[in-house]
């Protein structure tokens, strides 16, 4: 496994092909039209992340405007982390990407997949948000973080991303929470207010609120898609 000097559309490529090999020993995602099924999840999630990107400069709130960290929470087989890294670090640099996953046959595979992109690229952190640790972070202006199965309040998350290890260096400006919904799933407004903080001073000083928004994700043959995207300042009072 061996394309370093390969362009993106080859990576992803291997890193589909990995995934369908390991699939099997690993249960990394349905094995059922298990090829079909990782193609439309890997459109799926580059769709995401192109939306997210396009709503956080019609915010103007450009993430590729400054220094980013990344973090997929249950990274799971890669979705939509390695995708994601994929796309961000090739269009903001610098970026710090940590895929985190607690299951240890995940996170193997998801050092297998790292190394599509060559050395120190991103990094695997296995264990459970909140509890890992990264202690030589560099400090970034923007920290963006993505779950797709994981149910975690933002508060959770905060939590978790001021006990990373970045208590080194200044918090970062800005955190955004981007959470994964199927478009059939029970979703209401309450239940974005219920995942969102309200309020400064809930996370030990450091953020404080900005709101939510619902961004439909077109893309795919199978169930469409929100992205659920919750937007923290840092608490400068």
């Amino acid at each position: 496994m061996s394309d370093h000097g390969s362009g993106p559309a080859d990576v992803l490529a291997t890193y589909k092909r990995e995934l369908l090999r390991w699939n099997s020993q690993m249960n990394l995602v349905s094995r059922r039209e298990t090829a079909r099924r990782v193609d439309d999840l890997v459109r799926q999630c580059s769709a995401a992340c192109a939306v997210l990107l396009e709503h956080e400069r019609r915010e103007g709130r450009d993430i590729a405007s400054g220094s980013l960290l990344y973090c997929d929470l249950g990274a799971g087989g890669g979705l939509p982390g390695f995708v994601w890294h994929g796309i961000l670090s090739g269009q903001i640099t610098p970026v710090q990407s940590l895929l985190v996953e607690p299951r240890e046959k995940r996170a193997w595979f998801l050092e297998r997949a790292a190394r599509l992109y060559g050395p120190d690229t991103y990094r695997v952190l296995q264990g459970r948000w909140g509890d890992v640790v990264a202690p030589d972070l560099e400090p970034a202006s923007t920290a963006l973080i993505s779950l797709k199965a994981l149910r975690l309040s933002d508060l959770d998350v905060l939590q978790g991303l001021a006990s990373l290890g970045v208590s080194t260096a200044p918090p970062p400006e800005r955190v955004v929470i981007a959470r994964f919904f199927p478009e059939d799933a029970t979703w209401s407004p309450e239940l974005a207010r219920d995942l969102a903080v309200v309020g400064p001073g809930e996370v030990a000083g450091r953020w404080q609120g900005c709101g939510t928004s619902a961004l439909p994700v077109a893309a795919g043959d199978h169930t469409p898609m929100r992205l659920l995207v919750s937007t923290y300042d840092r608490d400068n009072s």
